[in-house]
């Protein structure tokens, strides 16, 4: 079964690391992944856009909110992934801010983010793309 990213609020995001306080430049809930758009605004992820995977919401928020904690890992868990089998390799989906199995349709270069841990809890570190991780480590 794959796991299914409803994109509603995480009901826990464990960091990984201190926060990071930014302003929201979307609305966006806990655990959804964030890039930074090309006018340099944080907002959500998104493999077609393309705009890189770089963080973690640690809460949801409205687009202006001064002071959104994000996170450059965290573990995500409880009300929003369903189906997940342990070790499987999550990208950055074609759905914004969303998490996917499967590399997004279209992408030139996927973003991988992170790992599932178990049927309904992700381990997320958004930039491991950036630095050459690969799905060599398994949970």
């Amino acid at each position: 079964m794959a796991l299914t990213d409803s994109g509603a609020a995480a009901a826990l995001v464990e960091p990984v690391g201190p926060p990071i306080f930014i302003t929201a430049g979307a609305t966006w809930y806990a655990g959804d992944i964030l890039g930074v758009n090309s006018s340099g605004a944080w907002v959500l992820a998104d493999a077609n856009a393309p705009i890189t995977p770089l963080m973690v919401a640690g809460s949801s928020v409205s687009s202006g909110t001064l002071g959104a904690p994000v996170y450059m890992g965290a573990v995500v868990r409880g009300g929003r992934y369903s189906g997940g089998v342990a070790g499987s390799l999550l990208y950055a989906s074609a759905t914004a801010g969303q998490v996917a199995e499967a590399i997004a349709t279209g992408m030139g270069v996927p973003f991988p983010v992170g790992w599932t841990l178990d049927v309904s809890s992700v381990f997320l570190i958004p930039t491991m793309s950036l630095y050459g991780m690969v799905a060599r480590a398994r949970f």
